[in-house]
C-alpha cells in the first residue's frame, strides 16, 4: 500500500511539497453549499420536495412552476445549476433547455423525469442536459447529481 501511496506522490515544489492536491470539495455537502440553483418543476409536490431538501444546503435556491417563469428568472440571475421537469404544460423542460441553449445558457442542467427511455435520454444530452435523474428519487441522488455539476473548488495546496 505505501509503494501505491508512493507512485501518487507529485515531485517536491514549493507549492506541492510533493503531496497531492485534491481538486475535489471535502464533502457533499461543501459541493452542494457552493450551487446556485434554479428549480423548474410543476408538480407542487415535488417543487416542495426539493425546494425542502436544497434551500438549506445550498448558496440560493429559486423555484419556478413553468418554463415562462425560468427564463425571467435566468434574465435576473446566474445559476450553477438547473433542475428541470421534463413533462411540463406548454414547453417540454427538453425543448425548453434547447431554446436556452440556443440564446446561450452557461449552467449545467439536470432534467428529471418520470419517463425513463432512450429517446428521453438522448433528446435530453441533445438539448444540453449533464444529467438525467428518473422519478421517484431521493434527496441523496439529488445532491450527488447537483455536487457532480458543481465546479470543484479552487485547488488547495496541503
Amino acid at each position: 500500500m505505501e509503494d501505491q501511496l508512493r507512485q501518487l506522490e507529485l515531485p517536491a515544489t514549493p507549492q506541492t511539497d510533493g503531496k497531492l492536491a485534491s481538486a475535489e470539495p471535502a464533502s457533499l455537502a461543501e459541493a452542494v453549499s457552493q450551487a446556485g440553483i434554479l428549480i423548474v418543476e410543476d408538480e407542487p409536490g415535488m417543487r416542495n420536495f426539493l425546494e425542502k431538501s436544497l434551500r438549506p444546503r445550498c448558496s440560493f435556491l429559486d423555484v419556478s412552476a413553468d418554463t415562462a417563469e425560468a427564463s425571467q428568472l435566468l434574465d435576473q440571475r446566474n445559476y450553477d445549476v438547473i433542475l428541470l421537469d421534463n413533462v411540463m404544460p406548454g414547453k417540454s423542460g427538453v425543448e425548453w433547455l434547447a431554446e436556452q441553449q440556443r440564446i446561450g445558457l452557461f449552467c449545467d442542467a439536470i432534467l428529471m423525469t418520470a419517463y425513463a427511455d432512450l429517446d428521453t435520454a438522448i433528446a435530453a444530452i441533445r438539448a444540453g442536459a449533464s444529467d438525467l435523474l428518473i422519478k421517484p428519487f431521493r434527496s441523496n441522488q439529488v445532491m450527488n447529481a447537483i455536487a457532480s455539476e458543481v465546479p470543484p473548488a479552487a485547488i488547495v495546496y496541503p
